[in-house]
């Protein structure tokens, strides 16, 4: 309703036949990139404040609309950060047009920026924009992106037009016209061309937008230029880049670029064919636009039509979790991750991990850092690894935390389990650790998991391969999911496990290579009450460690010195803080 309206209200500026703008208000309502957004991500669904801030600038030209403007501002960045840098950049131009154009005195000037930033600031901290702390970071500026051909591009939207083949990110610039606006835009042709000569004019009256249109189209295409499979890359200093990826679905902001298309080709239609003629057209290409972009219509099943309940049915169906709610105040997982994968084999489909657990903790009104962030910071998502590590190392936790444990840490958490106070047991698919539970006398004895049923011998004198499923075992924390070559260490520590001790005195080759700023740089092997330093290049290389240790151990712990992402490097949007990739090893006694 609010895009129909808002649609509405700009073009009756520009064309005065009413039936023509009620036919051409279903180009906005229908409009693929808007209606894309119903397939999960909601929020952005909410076009109309853009469509809203082209209309105060457009109803600008004769009067300044200031409280309008910081009532839009409010209310957009209660919706969506991206739709508030966008409407925000579109009030900037209207001041800006406003002093250059319409002699708008500095003192309006002045107190309407300052009236919007202030008012951008507090709804902006009430909503919880700055939550994250000063290290947020993100990347991904360059990958999600507008390819140049996205105009055209169905993407799967079109009856008629075929997929244009892109980079795996340029959905986020996703803004297909649709067969009716590429009609429109082919019978807009001769009207345009006469058009162009009075564009000089149309950007002396409109500087500052002129500008914003040109920043905002320079921003979604990014640094990395696309033209179907083909991609030009602009290099960018660092500065800039961390700039950038704060908004790094930059596609996203060709929306009132896309917006401004549609309504320059109704106008010039419009304008060339007057009447019953015109409105036939507009009616005819908006029934085109329909019958085309239908297939894009059809949503994920049951995402629309879920049945309204007053709870989250959650598969959590033992009698623990009521018990427990009353005994623990905090639920906290290990290893701390945002939007983490806990279970072994949950489903694609369904409930996420975090869901289950961020609606467990809300339900038992407990505190819990099972989250999904669009921005986090990774120096606290990394503090609050190293205090799940300790714990994890030393097998000391909180008495009042409930721990969910993913599978990567199952294996450390066995290794170190007080057994005769603290419960670690497989409930509902979940790995529960219960601090003091098996210590309390009221509460429901659970079987525990045993050491035996999870962990393998060393394999002495053999080559253990890590891209092998069967070494899985051996990966205890701090590894990421293997791969066919091998497996990369993940975080600061990460820990290889074996069911009975080693030897106190063995060589071990490891195969490995080291990630980005690690190479060349100081690992180091904790063995027992030993520590051996080694290093590593980017190639993959065998290094040998003659070791021993008055304390024999069956925990082998690497410390990685630089855990670094390919995303703080500017590779692409891979958010893995990676150190070592480990191939494989061998392990060998040696005598006392």
């Amino acid at each position: 309703m609010l895009q129909t309206f808002f649609s509405w209200k700009i073009l009756r500026y520009f064309v005065e036949d009413r039936w023509v703008c009620v036919l051409a208000t279903g180009f906005f309502v229908t409009a693929p990139p808007m209606l894309w957004r119903l397939h999960g991500h909601t929020s952005l669904f909410s076009h109309f404040v853009i469509l809203a801030a082209l209309y105060l600038y457009i109803s600008g030209r004769t009067a300044r609309r200031p409280g309008y403007w910081l009532l839009l501002l409010g209310v957009t960045a209660l919706v969506h950060p991206y739709l508030l840098a966008i409407t925000g950049g579109l009030w900037v131009a209207s001041l800006g047009d406003g002093v250059i154009v319409y002699r708008l005195g500095w003192k309006r000037t002045v107190t309407e920026a300052v009236a919007g930033l202030a008012l951008i600031m507090s709804v902006a901290w009430q909503a919880g924009y700055f939550s994250g702390g000063s290290g947020v970071m993100a990347g991904g500026f360059g990958f999600y992106r507008m390819n140049l051909l996205s105009l055209i591009d169905a993407n799967g939207w079109s009856r008629v037009l075929p997929d244009i083949a892109g980079a795996d990110g340029d959905y986020e610039g996703f803004s297909y016209l649709g067969l009716g606006g590429l009609a429109l835009a082919v019978l807009a042709i001769p009207r345009g061309a006469r058009a162009l000569r009075g564009l000089p004019a149309v950007i002396a009256a409109h500087p500052a937008m002129t500008l914003m249109v040109f920043a905002l189209v320079l921003f979604a295409l990014s640094n990395k230029i696309g033209i179907g499979t083909v991609t030009y890359t602009i290099p960018l200093a660092d500065v800039l880049k961390r700039i950038a990826n704060f908004f790094q679905s930059s596609g996203r902001f060709f929306w009132p670029v896309y917006y401004a298309i549609f309504l320059t080709l109704i106008i010039f239609v419009a304008q060339r064919w007057r009447g019953w003629g015109g409105r036939g057209i507009i009616a005819l290409a908006l029934i085109l636009q329909i019958w085309d972009i239908t297939p894009g219509w059809t949503f994920r099943s049951g995402h629309l039509d879920r049945t309204p309940s007053a709870a989250w049915n959650l598969p959590l169906t033992s009698g623990f979790w009521a018990e427990a709610a009353k005994r623990y105040h905090k639920l906290r997982v290990i290893m701390p991750e945002n939007h983490p994968q806990i279970r072994r084999g949950a489903p694609e489909n369904g409930m996420g991990d975090w869901v289950i657990g961020a609606g467990y903790a809300l339900r038992s009104r407990m505190e819990t850092d099972i989250v999904y962030f669009a921005r986090l910071d990774q120096k606290k998502l990394e503090a609050a690894r190293d205090r799940a590590s300790e714990a994890l190392a030393t097998g000391r936790y909180d008495p009042d935390t409930l721990y969910l444990l993913d599978e990567a840490s199952l294996s450390a958490a066995l290794a170190t389990i007080r057994s005769e106070t603290d419960l670690l047991a497989r409930i509902d698919g979940f790995v529960v650790l219960a601090p003091g539970w098996r210590a309390c006398a009221t509460c429901t004895p659970i079987e525990p998991l045993k050491p035996e049923t999870l962990f393998l011998p060393a394999p002495l004198h053999q080559d253990i391969r890590l891209g092998d499923p069967a070494s899985a075992p051996f990966l205890a924390m701090g590894w990421y999911t293997p791969e066919p070559w091998g497996v990369w260490s993940r975080g600061k520590r990460a820990v290889l496990v074996f069911r009975d001790l080693l030897p106190g005195r063995v060589r071990l080759r490891l195969t490995a290579h080291a990630f980005g700023p690690n190479k060349e740089q100081e690992f180091q092997l904790q063995f027992g009450d030993r520590t051996y330093p080694f290093r590593l290049s980017d190639a993959t290389t065998d290094v040998t460690l003659e070791m021993e240790s008055a304390t024999p151990s069956q925990v082998l712990t690497i410390v990685v010195p630089t855990p670094t992402s390919p995303a703080q490097l500017g590779h692409g949007p891979d958010p893995r803080t990676l150190g070592i990739g480990l191939v494989g090893l061998n392990i060998e006694p040696l005598s006392p």
